[in-house]
């Protein structure tokens, strides 16, 4: 946050996108080193956009990384409730060496006990109860994908159905998928 404060303070609102991400790169390292914990040697903004925005590991996780860590999500089924899930987010962050604050677990035994933990995921997960009323009406044809930003989405889902489907796909297979 105080990169993004000093980014506006610096650029104001209506710098170039391509200006406002380089500089909040460099604000967001300084502020990363301030605290003492290590900035990866060869961590760049290319690299960085290159990594892409997600990473999804069959059958069950999403990696999201960030500039200065990664939130880690697994959805696993719910033990009594077929029409649940448990979710699973880990915030993995850069300390300081002999600075880390040690696990703080958290329980939140619905979306509504999740409220007040963190605002930037209640708005990700404020449309979670209308896409699951949507996903059971009898007017759903079934999910559309973003076929540009959704693609790693699509590919699992693909894989996904061919695991069920008791087919083991070859390499090459899942190369062109």
């Amino acid at each position: 946050m105080r990169a993004l404060e000093r980014l506006k303070a610096e650029l104001g609102d209506d710098a170039a996108p391509e200006v406002m991400m380089t500089r909040l790169f460099a604000l967001h390292r300084e502020e990363v080193e301030a605290t003492g914990a290590l900035w990866p040697p060869n961590l760049t903004l290319k690299n960085l956009f290159e990594a892409d925005a997600d990473w999804h590991i069959f059958p069950n996780t999403i990696f999201l990384p960030v500039l200065d860590g990664v939130l880690w999500y697994r959805m696993r089924p719910h033990p009594d409730n077929d029409q649940a899930c448990v979710f699973d987010i880990w915030r993995l962050d850069r300390y300081p060496l002999g600075g880390e604050p040690g696990a703080k677990p958290h329980l939140s035994t619905s979306l509504e006990a999740f409220v007040g933990r963190n605002p930037f995921l209640e708005q990700d997960f404020s449309n979670l109860r209308g896409v699951q009323r949507g996903m059971r009406s009898r007017g759903w044809p079934g999910a559309f994908a973003n076929p540009t930003q959704e693609l790693p989405i699509v590919h699992f889902h693909r894989m996904l159905h061919r695991f069920i489907e008791g087919e083991a796909p070859r390499a090459e297979q899942a190369d062109r998928a």
